[in-house]
């Protein structure tokens, strides 16, 4: 994976959730994984 990313947010609780989705609004390219994968 050459990607480059402006965040990585780890954790798919409804915190992350939302704070990925506002960073990608904002224009940011966010990675959002989870722990467990």
């Amino acid at each position: 994976m050459d990607e480059e990313y402006d965040v990585i947010v780890l954790g798919t609780g409804l915190k992350e959730c939302i704070l990925s989705g506002l960073l990608s609004v904002d224009g940011l390219k966010v990675l959002h994984m989870d722990i467990e994968n």
